[in-house]
């Protein structure tokens, strides 16, 4: 047998015990009942507003009207043609989830057609549901599937990154602004 054969043989031969995951504990819910009646929107709003976004709240379709319905010259985009990824200004999508400690909302690829789209815009907008607002990340994380074609992500503010100068940069790598639209009782 070869050195190198030998060697092969002791690694595979060399196999540790199995350790099983550790179980992952239920942990109850910070807040019992609805965002609105709990201030759960309320937290919600301030932690949007101190990672830089904006919250919308509307009371019903026709106030959103206005906000929502003349975003993009592009209306139907295609996540695969970058001639329109390059002119997309504004992209507005449907939150899932919403996190009141930290201001994060879910989105997955039920949502958006392609991965990029929250990403490569200038402005984003993110439509959610009042009652889709839970306190901590662990009730969001027990909320939340990944569908079929496997994406989900939680957005939590426009972009912001630092070098070692502590340079802040805003829309490096993401939107420039990113605006929550709050459907409080729709």
């Amino acid at each position: 047998m070869s050195s190198r054969n030998s060697i092969l043989q002791q690694v595979k031969s060399n196999k540790g015990e199995f350790i099983p995951l550790p179980e992952i504990p239920a942990f109850p819910p910070a807040v019992e009942g609805t965002a609105v009646n709990e201030g759960l929107l309320e937290a919600f709003v301030a932690a949007v507003r101190k990672n830089g976004g904006d919250v919308l709240l509307v009371n019903s379709e026709a106030e959103e009207a206005p906000l929502t319905g003349t975003l993009s010259p592009l209306p139907q985009v295609r996540a695969h043609n970058p001639v329109e990824l390059e002119q997309l200004d504004t992209y507005l999508t449907e939150g899932l989830c919403a996190v009141a400690e930290n201001g994060a909302v879910w989105i997955n690829t039920n949502a958006i057609e392609g991965r990029i789209l929250p990403f490569i815009c200038a402005r984003l907008l993110v439509r959610i549901s009042a009652t889709s607002i839970v306190a901590t990340m662990h009730e969001a994380y027990a909320r939340v599937t990944i569908p079929g074609g496997g994406f989900g992500v939680f957005i939590a503010g426009p972009s912001k990154t630092a070098d070692i100068e502590q340079s802040l940069v805003i829309g490096a790598h993401g939107p420039l602004q990113h605006t929550v639209i709050v459907r409080v009782d729709m």
